[in-house]
């Protein structure tokens, strides 16, 4: 693969509100938890990485994924993704700066 797979991404915090409110509403459900943001091709979150960490990026091999979260949107009463890709990747490459530190 050229890199050219499509992924939509999803951070942590907000999968971890949406577990959380499915679990105090009470429900036994199975959710598709995922990110309703735009989707983004490898090669695009690659550069996203390596333009935040200044460094070259090769693509890798995957194939495409995207995530249907309409049903449990409406019992939950969840939407879009709170924390943009961006400012999910920044967060991240930041918490990986601070545990290599420790």
């Amino acid at each position: 693969d050229s890199g050219s797979s499509i992924r939509n991404y999803l951070y942590i915090t907000d999968s971890v509100e949406v577990l959380l409110t499915a679990m105090l509403k009470g429900s036994h459900l199975v959710y598709n938890v995922g990110g309703d943001t735009e989707p983004v091709s490898i090669c695009q979150l690659a550069a996203k990485v390596g333009k935040i960490l200044a460094v070259p990026v090769i693509p890798g091999n995957t194939t495409t994924t995207t995530n249907n979260t309409a049903p449990h949107n409406e019992f939950l009463k969840y939407g879009a993704s709170l924390v943009g890709l961006d400012e999910g990747i920044k967060n991240t490459v930041e918490w990986f700066k601070f545990k290599r530190k420790k």
